[in-house]
């Protein structure tokens, strides 16, 4: 149920609804140099008996040097629902969480891949730039059965101190408060990132599941 210790960076995911992954021509995505990738199958399976699966997962793969820039996926949004005490019962709940660029170079987003739960409903992301204009980049619905990645065509770049800040929208219909966690029964607020340079938009704060590739 965890990734800690294993230096591990998240390089893909999919649920239902979503599709293929597939990036620009300009850039590929960095492989691990261990040459280990790690697959998580997550299933919630609500009907007593045991379910087939017939998942797979493919990568389609080209040379080093094969494109011209290299990019990773970095983890924004944010872990922090009122720490243990969760979003309250019965009402809808806002959740923000903020990355800078701090690389000093552009950075270009490429892609979107929102993930919430079941009481997920929205998600935005938004740029500030250093002039202090704002653009949002990302506004969209979201929906646990229907989780689509959104690629950018073209790219938009972060300059040097431009600040993109994810929120997540949720509605608990629920009865009680919900804390953040891996559970479907649980909620994550993750705006998963693909862009260029490699790592360049990562600043490794620490994550409750783990991850390495983060940023807010």
């Amino acid at each position: 149920g965890t990734t800690l210790g294993e230096s591990a960076e998240l390089i893909g995911g999919w649920a239902v609804g979503g599709c293929n992954i597939v990036f620009p021509k300009e850039m590929g995505l960095k492989l691990p140099d261990t040459g280990k990738i790690m697959i998580q199958w997550h299933h919630f399976n609500n009907t007593g008996t045991p379910q087939k699966d017939a998942t797979a997962v493919q990568f389609c793969t080209v040379p080093p040097g094969g494109r011209p820039n290299v990019g990773g996926l970095t983890f924004l949004g944010t872990e922090f629902f009122n720490g243990l005490i969760g979003m309250p019962a019965g009402q809808k709940s806002k959740f923000s969480g903020s990355c800078t660029n701090n690389s000093g170079k552009p950075i270009t987003l490429v892609g979107f891949y929102p993930h919430m739960h079941l009481l997920g409903i929205d998600m935005k992301s938004e740029i500030t730039r250093v002039d202090g204009t704002k653009d949002m980049v990302f506004d969209h619905a979201f929906n646990f059965d229907y989780q689509v990645n959104y690629m950018l065509n073209p790219g938009y770049v972060m300059q040097p101190g431009d600040k993109i800040t994810s929120t997540c929208t949720f509605n608990n219909t629920t009865a009680a408060n919900v804390a953040f966690g891996q559970s479907t029964k649980q909620e994550m607020c993750y705006q998963f990132t693909f862009a260029y340079p490699y790592d360049a938009l990562n600043n490794g704060v620490l994550s409750l599941i783990g991850a390495t590739n983060t940023c807010w």
